[in-house]
């Protein structure tokens, strides 16, 4: 462990196994290292004194996780020896490392784990096709999405009403009800996608991409900005917490710093980018005729304003015209 204000040694501990990885506690007391040889150590900051071991499968422990009120820590591991993807999950006590739940998993890779806001509940996204919810006092399942492709990565939104997840193998992301796993919508790209992550208030999707970002409104269910610049895959990208700032690391060996537009310009940007053209009712109105070039605005369907089912909600009127003929 290092100082960042004086850049020096704070504290040291020497493991019997390979470090696969180590986290650090919401209140940086404690630290958990995930080893090579299937077990995972929970030590001290101040002096590297060891607080508690534990075993969790026959294969290394890829990952370790504290959860957001440091009470747990989930741990992603290799279920057999033979096999080298991690494909298992595991629930912990944080005070002593010791074991309470295990999910057996070992069809498919696991992608990713990420807690909700609260951290009562994480998604992991599988290579099987399936992004899964999980409660973390009982280990059990609560909600599973399935695409059909392997699934690269999931998130919840700030309040946790949404989930978002990507596709390896195809150039979409879905957005889901959190609460009943149903799809909300498919967002499509030109290329393939890799990870996706929420703006601090939710209000933007940041779906990264080869070479280039998309950045989605959430309400509006529209691209607002394709960041380009990178020559390579985008692997990271991520927001301030004001949101004013967006961040991306690529490939390429670059990180780009983009200046992120308020939520009204962003807004605006986006429904300059939807058209439709007018009803024949609008065209009466307007003293048209049907060779009359128009160029209309049109909102897109809002994420949050559809029934279970995916439909439009019959309220909704997102073919109102916001411009005029031209």
């Amino acid at each position: 462990m290092w100082s960042v204000d004086e850049r020096s040694l704070i504290s040291a501990r020497r493991h019997d196994s390979k470090v696969q990885d180590v986290d650090l506690s919401p209140d940086g007391g404690e630290v958990v290292s995930a080893l090579a040889d299937g077990t995972i150590e929970v030590w001290a900051v101040g002096d590297g004194g060891l607080v508690g071991r534990a075993a969790v499968g026959e294969g290394r422990v890829a990952q370790a996780i504290f959860s957001p009120d440091g009470r747990s820590i989930v741990t992603v591991y290799v279920t057999h020896p033979a096999t080298s993807f991690p494909a298992g999950l595991a629930f912990h006590d944080s005070s002593d490392g010791r074991l309470r739940h295990r999910v057996e998993r070992t069809a498919a890779p696991i992608a990713t784990v990420e807690f909700s806001p609260s951290g009562q509940q994480l998604v992991i996204a599988s290579w099987d096709g399936t992004a899964r919810v999980y409660d973390l006092e009982t280990g059990h399942e609560l909600l599973q999405m399935a695409h059909g492709a392997s699934i690269w990565s999931a998130t919840f939104s700030p309040d946790a009403g949404l989930l978002a997840t990507t596709h390896m193998s195809r150039s979409t992301a879905c957005v889901w009800d959190a609460n009943s796993g149903e799809q909300v919508a498919v967002l499509d790209h030109d290329d393939h996608v890799g990870s996706a992550t929420f703006s601090p208030d939710g209000s933007f999707l940041l779906v990264l991409s080869e070479r280039v970002s998309y950045l989605w409104d959430v309400e509006e269910a529209a691209i607002v900005d394709v960041l380009h610049g990178h020559e390579r895959w985008v692997r990271q990208g991520c927001f301030s917490p004001d949101g004013r700032i967006i961040m991306t690391a690529s490939e390429d060996k670059t990180v780009r710093v983009w200046d992120n537009l308020t939520a009204e310009a962003l807004v605006a940007k986006a429904r300059t980018r939807v058209f439709r053209d007018l009803t024949d009712r609008e065209r009466y109105d307007y003293g048209l005729s049907s060779q009359d070039a128009v160029v209309v605005h049109a909102r897109a369907p809002s994420l949050r304003g559809r029934t279970s089912s995916g439909q439009d909600r019959t309220d909704q009127d997102p073919g109102r015209a916001t411009g005029v003929p031209t």
